[in-house]
């Protein structure tokens, strides 16, 4: 860590995952993905993992991945209020799918949010996927996801929250095309 607050790290992840039943899924996943947090002024920072990331299956059933993975956040805070978060990423993912043993995600987000009053805050959020299945045949789907959530402080304790999702899924397999809008309304009590 630097005197400005910027920080380099790296870090190193290794998994194994051995399935009882299902053998022809075991693998072993390693990262390393060099860490970057860095103070662009007061009111932006960078923070990134970047680097390499191989996964081995012990069967030849599924496709082995060797290659570039991470997120790139870029956070800014141009006045109190107002703050906004764009990310860029690359990842593996199970999305917990039956069709394959993982997909390759790259996606763009961006969640900016608003202060509207002293205990209300807008926030809003907007992504967009590519999501490549290994494993699983040819399935590619892009995914496109939009929210709009307001949050009210009752009271110190308690946080009301209500909004809305809207999520769009095209693939190249019929099946798993899919929109849907779902509607939530929470209650969050800190202590």
């Amino acid at each position: 860590t630097s005197r400005f607050g910027n920080r380099v790290g790296l870090d190193f992840e290794a998994v194994k995952g051995n399935y009882t039943e299902l053998t022809q899924f075991d693998y072993d996943e390693y990262s390393i993905k060099p860490t970057v947090n860095w103070e662009i002024s007061e009111k932006s920072r960078i923070r990134g993992r970047l680097g390499y990331t191989s996964r081995d299956y012990k069967s030849d059933i599924e496709p082995d991945f060797d290659g570039f993975t991470g997120r790139l956040t870029l956070v800014r805070n141009p006045e109190e209020p107002t703050t906004w978060q764009a990310d860029i990423y690359r990842e593996i993912s199970t999305l917990n799918d039956d069709e394959a043993n993982y997909a390759l995600i790259d996606g763009v987000s961006i969640a900016p949010t608003w202060a509207i009053g002293g205990k209300t805050v807008l926030n809003l959020f907007a992504s967009y996927e590519q999501r490549d299945f290994q494993g699983g045949g040819q399935r590619q789907d892009n995914v496109a996801t939009g929210s709009i959530f307001a949050d009210w402080e009752a009271i110190n304790l308690f946080t009301l929250s209500a909004g809305v999702t809207a999520q769009d899924r095209s693939s190249n397999v019929d099946r798993f095309d899919y929109s849907d809008v779902m509607a939530e309304l929470r209650l969050r009590a800190g202590f």
